[in-house]
């Protein structure tokens, strides 16, 4: 009777795949305990892993990025902000907000024409940052009539703010802190608490104070 190699081959082949990805799926010993980590076979063969903080929930899929963020010590800062209660009432109390959805700040008053201006617009779950970072989309009127919208990133545990979302992602991969980066002179949850609203719209103005304005 003739050996079939190439049947057997296709009966191998199934029970080898399966066999690889469960090694494949084996944490290497330099992942910390309790990281999550994803391995997924593409179409082409290519493996692809992802490795994701438990403390963050921020991804990455590659060594020298998970080992960049550990130096960092971000998951540390998030640590000691939970303990010392910064994602306070405020963060809770949005966490049913859909991902995706922001909260609206506009003025109040008497004139028709500025009730409704808009002061901000507030994201409680920004995409593609750590929970508990906060984006906001501060608008202001220029000398020349136009309307300026500046981003602010705003990090819980440290209260830094950035002005971009790269430099924000270049501080959780390795800590570093932007030149144009500042602590506001209100923690932004504090901010957005309302308890002080006659406070807010000033704190919103004054934004621009905080860095040199650019035209960009």
């Amino acid at each position: 009777m003739a050996f079939d190699e190439e049947g057997a081959k296709q009966l191998i082949a199934p029970n080898d795949v399966e066999e690889d990805i469960e090694a494949l799926a084996q944490p290497p010993d330099w992942l910390p305990d309790g990281w999550i980590m994803e391995v997924y076979r593409t179409k082409d063969g290519i493996i692809n892993r992802y490795y994701t903080s438990p403390i963050s929930d921020y991804t990455f899929t590659m060594k020298s990025e998970v080992l960049d963020y550990l130096f960092s010590g971000t998951d540390e800062r998030i640590l000691q902000s939970k303990e010392c209660g910064v994602e306070n009432m405020v963060q809770r109390a949005y966490e049913w907000l859909p991902k995706g959805w922001v909260v609206e700040v506009r003025a109040g008053g008497e004139k028709m024409d500025k009730m409704y201006k808009i002061l901000a617009k507030v994201d409680f779950h920004p995409s593609g940052l750590p929970r508990g970072w906060v984006k906001e989309l501060v608008f202001r009127k220029t000398k020349e009539g136009l309307i300026r919208r500046d981003p602010y990133y705003t990090d819980p545990a440290s209260s830094y703010t950035f002005r971009t979302l790269k430099s924000s992602l270049s501080f959780i991969e390795t800590g570093k802190v932007t030149k144009r980066a500042c602590i506001q002179r209100t923690n932004v949850h504090d901010l957005y608490s309302f308890e002080n609203f006659a406070d807010l719209v000033s704190i919103l103005l004054s934004f621009g104070s905080l860095w040199k304005i650019s035209t960009t």
